[in-house]
């Protein structure tokens, strides 16, 4: 299998890394700190601050929490978001019985 390079998500990646670091100087942070409050290794805070990778969704909350940079809605929002893919690895596990009662959800 051969990975295909993206060269916008190249750009994303190192755009997101850019605003980052930007705003942790802005606000006088360093990535020791962040990475001492935050809970999250430093070596991660050094790589998206140089763009070459970008934060799990659940550390990237952590740090725009400590930065503040997620508001109630953005979190709200993921929870949903969460539930719903909850909800629907439920359903395709247990497909078989729902089928049974001719229960067939929306499909795109």
């Amino acid at each position: 299998m051969t990975i295909k390079h993206d060269p916008f998500m190249t750009l994303r990646i190192e755009l997101m890394g850019r605003r980052f670091k930007e705003h942790r100087k802005r606000l006088g942070y360093t990535r020791y700190r962040i990475s001492k409050e935050a809970h999250v290794s430093y070596y991660a805070l050094l790589l998206w601050d140089r763009g070459q990778i970008l934060p799990a969704t659940r550390t990237a909350l952590k740090v725009g929490r400590l930065l503040g940079l997620v508001t109630p809605e953005m979190e709200n929002g993921l929870k949903l978001q969460k539930k719903t893919e909850e909800a629907r690895k439920y359903y395709l596990e247990h497909r078989e019985k729902y089928a049974k009662y001719g229960f067939k959800p929306k499909t795109k």
